[in-house]
């Protein structure tokens, strides 16, 4: 896991993106692992091997990285390659970042019904279990 920090207006989101292949730089290389990548690489093998999978981010606005449309449990449900989307496993999951026991029926709320501090947490939530999917095994 990597965390990104410099002033405001120098590129931090713009160059996150192009780690993840939302957008595409001009030039641009770099290696994941044994998965080499430019610019020229292919939006499928992005789709494919990285975001989501190997390498995904923790947008700033949460009303933009969420879909206000989709209940909490579904923004675990879509994730890619998750082993434990039960309902116990997103609950334990949710739990360890709220610091709070969630209500019965939190995972069945609508995204735009949750508050700004809930919408950055299920954000980071969603981050976190793609990132300990990726991690090397203990």
């Amino acid at each position: 896991m990597a965390y990104l920090k410099a002033p405001s207006g120098v590129g931090k989101t713009t160059l996150m993106k192009m780690l993840v292949g939302l957008i595409r730089g001009e030039r641009f290389r770099m290696r994941l692992g044994r998965t080499a990548v430019s610019e020229r690489t292919e939006e499928r093998l992005w789709r494919r091997e990285i975001w989501g999978k190997r390498m995904t981010m923790a947008f700033q606005h949460a009303d933009e990285a969420l879909n206000p449309r989709s209940t909490v449990r579904e923004i675990f449900e879509g994730l890619p390659g998750q082993a434990e989307t039960g309902t116990a496993a997103v609950t334990r999951r949710l739990e360890e970042l709220f610091e709070e026991e969630l209500e019965p029926h939190f995972l069945d709320k609508p995204v735009s019904a949750l508050s700004g501090g809930q919408k950055q947490r299920l954000n980071l939530a969603r981050a976190f279990c793609v990132a300990d999917r990726g991690a090397p095994s203990r």
